[in-house]
């Protein structure tokens, strides 16, 4: 138990660091499209 403690430690860490990655990802993706192509409801 000793030893599985740390590794699913990492596995959770990188598990979360691709999350949060992913997450940034979409999310600049989303800020620019919004910044090239504006809201055009009126159209």
């Amino acid at each position: 138990n000793t030893i599985s403690i740390p590794i699913a430690q990492a596995i959770l860490l990188i598990r979360v660091e691709r999350i949060s990655g992913i997450v940034k990802g979409v999310y600049s993706f989303i800020t620019r499209g919004n910044v090239l192509f504006p809201e055009r409801t009126d159209v």
